[in-house]
């Protein structure tokens, strides 16, 4: 797909979701619904898959509670404890992520991201062109290259060859003290336990 085509394509498919959202709004509104509803809008990837974009996330609690703007990093591990905790319901011990109820996450807060897969190529029998994950299972479970944000800063690493990048988050709205910000060895080794603790390899 070309860039121009491509940009067209997603912005014509935020548009309709924004306006599918404001119909859902409205009919719950309508039918009286609205304060017995939490409404969780969000997105699994920005626009061109690129991680280094920030994406939507937003909660409508009944009554318009908890409204505010949060300028750091969110995830989507956090809707689940953010929900619970609305609820009163304490979150189970594995579950990752943190309620964005009480407090806004802290600002050096580091984010893992996974961000290529191994693949393979194949064409059926109608000539789509598809792809499957390689390599599945341990020790990498298919996983090629992991990414890791701290506040404006991201870095990607690679599990074979242990390659590091490092840039800044484009449009980042929180407060970063520069103390915060990991070195490219300390990050490295920030992902690396993160996956190790997971049961998954690396360099």
């Amino acid at each position: 797909v070309k860039p121009a085509k491509e940009k067209a394509w997603m912005e014509a498919l935020l548009k309709e979701s924004e306006d599918l959202l404001a119909e859902v709004i409205e009919t719950l509104r309508r039918t009286k619904k609205l304060d017995d509803t939490i409404i969780v809008y969000s997105s699994d990837h920005s626009k061109g898959w690129d991680f280094r974009r920030r994406i939507p996330l937003a909660f409508i609690f009944p009554h318009g509670e908890y409204s505010r703007k949060i300028g750091g990093n969110t995830q989507l591990l956090d809707v689940a404890p953010t929900i619970l905790d609305y609820l009163n319901v304490e979150s189970p011990e594995w579950m990752e992520g943190q309620s964005l109820l009480t407090e806004s996450p802290k600002p050096n807060r580091p984010i893992f991201v996974i961000t290529r897969l191994k693949r393979g190529h194949f064409t059926t029998d109608k000539k789509d062109r598809l792809s499957h994950i390689t390599g599945a299972g341990p020790p990498n479970y298919g996983l090629s290259r992991m990414a890791m944000i701290v506040c404006d800063t991201w870095y990607t690493y690679g599990l074979s060859d242990g390659d590091m990048t490092k840039g800044k988050v484009k449009n980042y709205s929180g407060i970063c003290e520069n103390s915060d910000i990991p070195s490219r060895k300390r990050a490295k080794k920030m992902i690396q336990k993160h996956l190790q603790v997971r049961g998954i390899a690396g360099q």
